[in-house]
């Protein structure tokens, strides 16, 4: 048997080309993964409507963080279906009553920009910048995260203002070539133990472009020499596997009108039903 898992959807679409991640929820939904994860385990889901309004993304996505269900209303492991990275400003916000929150972000971009660095203005690539209190509004900040327990992996595209700040930082940056060199298990084991470090609760956030684009083609922003069809099995497997087990997720950045055959839907889907059914 499986974990009780709560599905919270928010189809975020504030930081990315206008209703490209939109429908990405409900995709996410019936997916073969997610559906056979229903027959093995309890799922409860709850829809955040978003608002129409495109021409104000910032007061859009602060509406929403208010109306997303907090750690106390949730049963089961809270898995947010986004929607672009913006969703996890609520999702990470949503849990932080639940203590000291240990981030494991597996991106192909680690999403630090500031409205200073990033070359396109584009919110969902601030996502993490927001959480720590650096972002366009304070109420994005996630009062009980910090960046000694926060881990990057899988990154593979950094903007050079992202670089200066992350070198300034207190935050673990695991890339792709660290995967390369030293194995993803090997990888994995030195970020875990920096977000389960004096931490009360582990949200782990899954943007689908961390795969290789031939594995995952259905993302706005793909990124070659991504995380393969094996890795992809060994990361839902090793989590799986751990003592301590991870209290909250969210996967976004899957943008159904890039996908082929809905690939990109069913990858993500079955790393769900691996990482919270017992194998």
């Amino acid at each position: 048997m499986g974990r009780r898992v709560t599905v919270i959807e928010l189809p975020t679409a504030l930081g990315a080309p206008p209703n490209e991640p939109r429908t990405a929820p409900e995709l996410l939904r019936y997916s073969p993964g997610v559906q056979q994860l229903q027959t093995t385990t309890s799922i409860t889901t709850t829809q955040i409507e978003m608002s129409q309004d495109y021409t104000a993304p910032v007061a859009g996505l602060s509406e929403m963080i208010k109306r997303t269900p907090s750690w106390p209303e949730l049963s089961g492991v809270p898995v947010f279906f986004g929607g672009d990275h913006t969703a996890s400003l609520a999702s990470v916000n949503a849990i932080t009553g639940a203590g000291e929150t240990g981030l494991l972000w597996i991106d192909a971009h680690p999403d630090y920009n500031t409205r200073e660095t990033s070359p396109s203005g584009n919110l969902h690539g601030m996502v993490l910048a927001s959480l720590l209190g650096e972002g366009p509004r304070p109420e994005w900040q996630a009062q009980t995260l910090s960046e000694t327990n926060i881990a990057l992996v899988g990154v593979r595209r950094i903007d050079p203002g992202e670089m200066r700040r992350l070198r300034n930082s207190d935050i673990s940056v695991y890339t792709m070539e660290d995967i390369r060199q030293d194995g993803l298990p090997t990888v994995l084991l030195d970020a875990w133990n920096v977000v389960t470090e004096n931490t009360d609760h582990i949200h782990v956030s899954l943007d689908i472009d961390v795969f290789d684009p031939l594995l995952a083609p259905g993302v706005s922003t793909r990124v070659w020499n991504g995380l393969s069809a094996k890795e992809a099995k060994v990361l839902a497997e090793w989590i799986r596997r751990q003592d301590r087990t991870i209290d909250s997720m969210d996967v976004v950045e899957l943008n159904p009108l890039m996908d082929q055959h809905k690939k990109t839907s069913d990858l993500a889907g079955r790393i769900l039903q691996t990482m919270f059914v017992d194998g």
